[in-house]
């Protein structure tokens, strides 16, 4: 066990070595103020002294109920609530960070207002009405025919 009875990622779980034996960077100056965050997370959420931001959450001891913490704590301290299939694509620290970077770069111009939605949903239902009238169609030829 680590200093002050918590592990490190090695002694999370057994056989949990980076899978190319690569050093794992444990630098954080590098990091950005959200990597920072997400690794402070992760480590809570883990039980463990450290974690790189290339280390996989699932190799370093995490499990799928384990992201649903993650997720809430991400919410509380990044004002951020990704979905948990994003978690689950980018489960990295530094995959998640530059993903929450990014959505977080959005400016509200870039997002869809409600009247577009709306226009969106129109044409969606428009093509359904007319794909399920060319099926109508084509099933009453087939019952007459």
């Amino acid at each position: 066990m680590g200093a002050q009875g918590s592990r490190t990622h090695g002694e999370r779980r057994a056989g949990t070595a980076r899978p190319d034996d690569s050093p794992v960077e444990h630098d954080s100056a590098t990091w950005t103020n959200t990597e920072r965050t997400l690794a402070e997370i992760w480590c809570e959420v883990l039980e463990i002294d450290q974690v790189g931001v290339l280390d996989n959450f699932f190799d370093v001891g995490g499990y799928s109920m384990l992201m649903h913490v993650v997720r809430d704590r991400i919410s509380q301290r990044l004002n951020m609530r990704p979905h948990i299939v994003e978690l689950f694509e980018h489960p990295t620290v530094r995959a998640l960070g530059g993903f929450l970077d990014g959505a977080a770069a959005m400016r509200p111009a870039d997002l869809p207002d409600g009247s577009e939605r709306a226009r969106a949903r129109s044409r969606l239902a428009r093509l359904r009405d007319q794909r399920n009238r060319g099926f109508d169609d084509d099933h009453d030829s087939v019952e007459r025919g």
